[in-house]
């Protein structure tokens, strides 16, 4: 049986276990990692430290002695004292626990409790201490801080991106950002939430979402993806997405990240059209170009220019494709070009006799490389046509020279073939003085005839046909060119003394023979050779002459025959066209052969041709014969000249020729008053118009020229004769002259023979003779 313990025994074990629990209390206290202070709650709301346990002490570095009997006042500022004791208060009032966190200054620093209050309640239900655990969050607090300002951030950066964010589950919107709203065609973010996705997406779009969905499932993400978004007003939006797979409480969304292309792929599309319209235009166009790098590799050619080289020569220098040299060209402008500077050339390419004007363009790429691109346009038909216009207004100057030299030649003349003409009348036929004269006469026939072709020449004289033996004229043309061809080259000659005369200009006929003999040589020049001239009469017959179009009948065929290059097959039958040569520049215009070509068509003939390569060639001239011969040569039978009776008003600025012509009336019978002068010529005239049967007139003269001078006296007598003299007729023709009420035309230099004829016809004409 258990002893009943004592009332001493029982007081004694309490005093144990009170001891036991103090010393639990104490170490617990004492030990704990929270910081734990005591504070005592007075009258009127005074807050008094009590004691703090060591990890407090730690913490903030307040020992227990300097703590105990101390207000909050007393031991932190001012604001943060407030702070304190209105938590107090609050544990006093509520009477429960009162949690907070709060930022105190310990040790120097700025430090986050969180802190409970726990209220002390006496016997008389009032509370009268407060035991206060905190434990330091800094970090914690700082780490949260962090978090929320990285999400804030995370928050704001989504939001104003102009890039669009999208969060997809099961193949329904979650989450739009502005960007997405507008990109997608809404105005909120409720309108879009929960709705599928495939109501936005063009329908050809439909299958490739979902296999993007079906891997989002997966976890996996997917490649970069250009998708049409139809808005709900219809518009359609382009939009170049990525997409990747997150998970969200376990369950797999797709991120997707999506821009706006429209533009881009506007851009792009008209820039194809672009390439693909400047592309078509270098494709068709006639022009050769192409377009090279920096360091003159060819990165384009269009078909113009590979026709030209023969090849596609992309990716080779252009200099060694295009122009087969082996370093830069000499004329290369190609680094002004890759500077910037747009340039053009000509270049002219003397072996292939062509000519072109290039055009040199900097192409800047977008990563700063420039290209040339050159333009090839060909000028060659340009050039040779403004050289012959060069030399068609040189010939014209030269004609223009050679027409003054004429006009005064036949002022020279003229009183040689006047005076000649007439003192053969003064001796005795057959005499050595007549037969001496006779030679003067026909010289100055001859330098007559030499000045109307020096005037043809210059397109100052009309052609006039008459009866023309061509012997004649290849003789004085074989004496011209022995002149100027080289010994080395052999001038054989078959020529018909006899040929009967053929109706033509002379001048022309010289022209024939001229070119025919001078295209001979140039086909003998290189190595030297012979030229044969032969002049022969023939009855041609159709089945005669196969390839000569003429009609049957007597021809004279002339025939220049060369043992020079021939002609090549391949330009025969342009042989005759104008402007086009074989020859190298300054041996020829192309003009030589259509010229004998249209005067032989002109005259009612024909020309044959036929050349071997490396043999000669032939060229046969057919002009049709007079029916009949004539009788006599010119001027070989002397007639009487015509005379008569009037009075003649002489008119030249020359004393020579109206000393002359004088003489030459005088003889013929008739009165004359002369003048020098034009004006006074007018004068007189006017004074006495009466007294004048005919006006005899030059037409160059100073002040008033022989036409104004008819004009002004047939305006005071319109019945006047009168004739005018000149030494072509480039201004003035009988047509012109008839229009102006002018009787007569003649050309000097005036022979005594076709003054007295001219005068007799023209008096003749009136009606009182």
């Amino acid at each position: 049986m258990t002893e009943k313990p004592t009332y001493e025994g029982l007081e004694k074990r309490v005093a144990e276990l009170e001891q036991q629990a103090e010393q639990f209390q104490s170490a617990i206290y004492n030990s704990i990692s929270h910081s734990i202070f005591v504070v005592d709650v007075l009258e009127n709301n005074v807050f008094q430290y009590v004691s703090l346990n060591p990890r407090h002490e730690k913490i903030t570095g307040i020992s227990q002695d300097f703590i105990h009997g101390k207000t909050p006042e007393e031991l932190l500022p001012e604001k943060a004292a407030q702070a304190v004791r209105h938590r107090y208060a609050d544990c006093v009032n509520q009477k429960q626990n009162v949690t907070y966190e709060e930022w105190l200054p310990f040790q120097g620093k700025e430090t986050c409790w969180e802190t409970t209050l726990h209220p002390q309640i006496n016997e008389n239900g009032q509370v009268c201490q407060i035991i206060g655990t905190s434990q330091e969050i800094t970090e914690r607090v700082r780490y949260q801080n962090e978090i929320k300002e990285s999400e804030e951030r995370f928050r704001l950066l989504v939001e104003s991106s102009p890039i669009s964010v999208m969060m997809m589950r099961n193949g329904k919107y979650t989450y739009c950002n502005p960007a997405s709203i507008a990109l997608l065609g809404f105005n909120r973010l409720e309108d879009i939430f929960g709705m599928d996705a495939l109501q936005t997406i063009a329908p050809e779009f439909h299958s490739t979402l979902r296999e993007r969905m079906e891997r989002v499932e997966l976890g996996k993400s997917n490649a970069p993806i250009e998708i049409k978004i139809i808005k709900p007003n219809g518009d359609a939006v382009w939009t170049r997405s990525t997409s990747l797979s997150i998970s969200i409480k376990g369950e797999p969304t797709a991120v997707i990240f999506g821009q706006d292309i429209t533009k881009q792929r506007e851009t792009e599309i008209a820039l194809r059209e672009s390439e693909e319209k400047h592309r078509s235009m270098m494709e068709s166009m006639d022009d050769a170009a192409y377009i090279c790098s920096s360091n003159y590799r060819i990165e384009y050619m269009n078909p113009a220019m590979i026709r030209k080289i023969g090849h596609d020569a992309t990716g080779a220098r252009c200099y060694k494709a295009i122009h087969g040299l082996e370093e830069q060209c000499p004329w290369c402008e190609h680094d002004k070009v890759i500077k910037g500077e747009p340039i053009k050339t000509e270049l002219d390419l003397t072996k292939e006799d062509e000519s072109f004007l290039i055009s040199h363009s900097p192409i800047f790429h977008t990563n700063g490389s420039v290209s040339k691109l050159s333009i090839y346009r060909d000028i060659t038909e340009k050039t040779k046509l403004e050289y012959r216009m060069q030399q068609s207004q040189k010939m014209e100057s030269i004609g223009s020279l050679a027409g003054g030299i004429a006009h005064d030649f036949n002022n020279i003349l003229f009183p040689i073939v006047g005076l000649s003409e007439m003192m053969l009348e003064d001796f005795p036929p057959g005499s050595l003085e007549q037969q001496n004269l006779n030679e003067i006469f026909q010289a100055g026939k001859r330098g007559r005839e030499l000045i109307q072709q020096i005037l043809s020449f210059s397109r100052r004289s009309e052609h006039q046909p008459i009866p023309v033996h061509i012997q004649k004229i290849l003789k004085e043309v074989l004496k011209l060119c022995r002149a100027t061809i080289p010994a080395d080259i052999t001038i054989a000659q078959d020529i018909m003394a006899d040929c009967a005369p053929v109706m033509a200009d002379p001048t022309q006929i010289h022209q024939i023979a001229m070119n025919l003999i001078t295209n001979a040589y140039h086909a003998v020049e290189p190595a030297g050779g012979t030229i044969k001239v032969a002049l022969k009469e023939i009855d041609l017959c159709h089945e005669d002459g196969p390839d000569v179009h003429l009609a049957s009948g007597r021809y004279a065929v002339l025939s220049v025959i060369d043992t020079g290059t021939g002609i090549d097959p391949a330009v025969m039958n342009r042989i005759f066209d104008p402007y086009f040569t074989t020859k190298e520049k300054g041996r020829g215009t192309g003009l030589g052969l259509a010229t004998v070509y249209g005067i032989v068509k002109d005259h009612g003939g024909d020309i044959r041709v036929h050349s071997e390569m490396g043999k000669g060639s032939f060229f046969h001239v057919y002009l049709p014969l007079l029916e009949k011969a004539l009788e006599s040569e010119p001027g070989k039978k002397i007639t009487p000249l015509p005379t008569g009776t009037g009075h003649i008003l002489l008119v030249d600025d020359e004393k020579s020729i109206i000393h002359l012509e004088t003489q030459m009336l005088k003889r013929l019978g008739y009165q004359t008053s002369v003048f020098i002068s034009s004006r006074e010529a007018l004068a007189a005239f006017k004074t006495e118009p009466s007294l004048f049967d005919l006006v005899i007139t030059d037409m160059n003269m100073p002040n008033i020229n022989g036409m104004q001078l008819a004009v002004e006296m047939i305006a005071v007598r319109p019945d006047i004769p009168i004739i005018l003299c000149t030494g072509f007729s480039e201004r003035i023709d009988n047509k012109k002259a008839e229009a102006q009420g002018i009787r007569g035309l003649l050309m000097k230099p005036v022979g005594m023979k076709d003054l007295a004829l001219k005068v007799r016809e023209v008096l003749n004409s009136l009606s009182k003779f």
